[in-house]
């Protein structure tokens, strides 16, 4: 049960991980737009 719980924390961790990194690539694909 233990191990199941450290499992998806570990995968909510990695995702919101990605998601930070897809927000970052976003903001400058908009900055790039700009100029």
């Amino acid at each position: 049960m233990l191990m199941v719980l450290l499992l998806l924390l570990m995968l909510l961790d990695l995702y919101l991980y990605l998601e930070q990194d897809m927000l970052l690539l976003e903001l400058l694909v908009l900055l790039d737009m700009d100029n």
